[in-house]
Order: C-alpha cells, then sequence, then structure tokens
C-alpha cells in the first residue's frame, strides 16, 4: 500500500512570495544562523533583504518520481 494514501495526503509545494511576512522572517533567520556560524556581518534589515531575494530567480518545484523494490 502506498504511503500517501487513505488519511496521509502528501504535502503541497508552496509558490515563493517576498512580501509574505512569515516567509521573508524564515529567509532572514536561516541566513542569518548561516552568517552568524561562518563569521560574516548578519543582516537585519528586511527591506534590504526583501531587494535582494526579488533579484533572484526562482525556480518552480518539480517533484521527482522514485520507485522502490521491495520484497513481496
Amino acid at each position: 500500500m502506498p504511503f500517501w494514501s487513505g488519511p496521509k495526503r502528501a504535502p503541497d509545494a508552496i509558490t515563493f512570495d517576498v512580501n509574505d511576512e512569515l516567509t521573508l522572517m524564515f529567509i532572514i533567520s536561516c541566513a542569518n544562523l548561516i552568517a552568524y556560524n561562518l563569521g560574516l556581518e548578519q543582516q537585519l534589515n528586511s527591506e534590504v533583504v526583501k531587494k535582494i531575494a526579488q533579484q533572484i530567480p526562482s525556480k518552480p518545484y518539480i517533484p521527482k518520481t522514485i520507485k522502490f523494490e521491495t520484497p513481496e
């Protein structure tokens, strides 16, 4: 029986929206954690991060299909 069946539902991919405050705060938090660990300057200004994020093209998510051989 497939894992994503019955009451279980596979997650859906969301589209990137730099104007969504929760998405922007997630990006700022992750980037600052990485910057801190690498000894780089952190960026806390959300407007600067928003401008940088708008310049980076995002690719649409295309899920891979993986088949596993399992014993019967």
